[in-house]
């Protein structure tokens, strides 16, 4: 997900992805969200903790950027 620098801190992030998290739960039938952060994007990896989303411990390579690696999160529906 990417929001432009002009449209960021007026809380539009959050409300696109409550958005997408409901309608993938109430919608879809989804009960598990999987994502992948960037290792060097802390603040990426922060919001999603803010929803629930939880580290698995798995990575994969980030693609285009050798060596990089972007970490697994996981958000189940109680």
């Amino acid at each position: 997900m990417f929001v432009r620098p002009e449209a960021r801190g007026r809380g539009l992030t959050e409300r696109l992805f409550a958005h997408g998290l409901r309608w993938a739960r109430d919608v879809a039938g989804v009960d598990r969200v999987r994502l992948f952060v960037d290792e060097r994007n802390g603040r990426a990896e922060a919001f999603y903790r803010k929803f629930g989303f939880v580290p698995t411990g798995k990575s994969v390579p980030a693609p285009g950027d050798a060596g990089a690696r972007q970490l697994e999160f996981l958000f189940e529906r109680p």
